[in-house]
């Protein structure tokens, strides 16, 4: 097994689950492009065709990664079960017609067709990243903010472990799942919003994901009663993690096409990165990283 490239005091990078829209390519693509390869250790997160199945913009990342002469660690989330529960799937995404529930329960009883498929679809995700397998750590998501009951998990954690050779991460909706996926010790756990997650594991993701980040005060949308994490809140969530020594992913509503009231389903929604943005969010990564340099070495020096 291929272990993740993260130092002890974490790594930083972007959330871009759009990353595969065909209305992500091109100049959204390049400006977050610079931000990425830009990094010590470049890292990124994307949700597997539920925005489309365009690799141009990934190729385009890890190329210019490896030409620089870095290493990588890029998450891939198996399936949107936020976007299931909420009725925002795409045809795309991983049976796309199935609510929750029916997927849940599908799980449990596990036909073999069902089987089939999900091996299947983890052998196209390997063979998008063949050509990049050892240019970085590659993690895989089991379904992203999912709601499966222990059963229907252990089922599709199986079948996964079989296929999939590298990392695999678990984000389960609510925290007290968490409990119950004790006999998978290898696994990665996320944690969403910019919040101080508590008791995490020391194998851990922190993603922004569904709490808008404000660079700047009045630029971010409030989503789902959730108001905008602000500069404060991502200090205390970098340090949180740092200490931890997390993979920590920058997310940011208008990068998924979450800037309007009414989102389309992903694969139709077109993406804000403006050429401030390249400019703004290397300079908040480059705060958040002096900062939690500075935190390491006063922690070295009390030592």
């Amino acid at each position: 097994m291929v272990f993740a490239d993260a130092p002890d005091d974490g790594v930083l990078g972007l959330s871009i689950f759009s990353v595969q829209s065909p209305h992500f390519q091109g100049g959204p693509c390049k400006r977050v492009q610079k931000i990425i390869v830009r990094q010590k250790i470049p890292a990124l997160t994307y949700l597997y065709n539920t925005f489309g199945s365009d690799n141009t913009c990934l190729e385009s990342i890890w190329d210019e990664i490896i030409a620089r002469g870095k290493r990588h660690i890029t998450q891939i989330h198996f399936s949107n079960e936020v976007g299931r529960r909420n009725n925002l799937t795409s045809p795309y995404d991983f049976y796309p017609d199935h609510s929750t529930k029916q997927y849940v329960t599908l799980l449990e009883e596990m036909p073999e067709s069902l089987e089939t498929d999900i091996r299947q679809r983890v052998r196209e995700i390997l063979g998008s990243i063949e050509n990049y397998a050892d240019t970085g750590t590659f993690i895989l998501g089991t379904g992203l903010e999912s709601q499966y009951s222990v059963r229907a998990y252990n089922n599709l954690y199986r079948i996964l472990r079989e296929e999939w050779p590298y990392e695999i991460s678990r984000n389960p909706l609510r925290s007290t799942q968490r409990k119950l996926d004790n006999t998978t010790p290898d696994t990665y756990y996320e944690y969403h919003h910019y919040k101080r997650a508590r008791n995490m594991p020391t194998r851990c993701i922190l993603n922004g994901d569904g709490q808008d980040l404000a660079m700047e005060p009045g630029t971010a949308t409030s989503l789902g009663g959730i108001d905008p994490a602000e500069m404060i809140h991502l200090t205390r969530w970098a340090r949180n993690g740092s200490e931890k020594g997390c993979i920590m992913f920058l997310w940011f509503a208008k990068w998924q096409g979450l800037h309007q009231r009414n989102p389309s389903e992903p694969s139709r929604r077109r993406f804000k990165v403006h050429r401030t943005d390249v400019r703004k969010t290397s300079r908040l990564l480059n705060h958040v990283n002096r900062m939690r340099k500075r935190k390491a070495r006063r922690k070295k020096k009390g030592e």
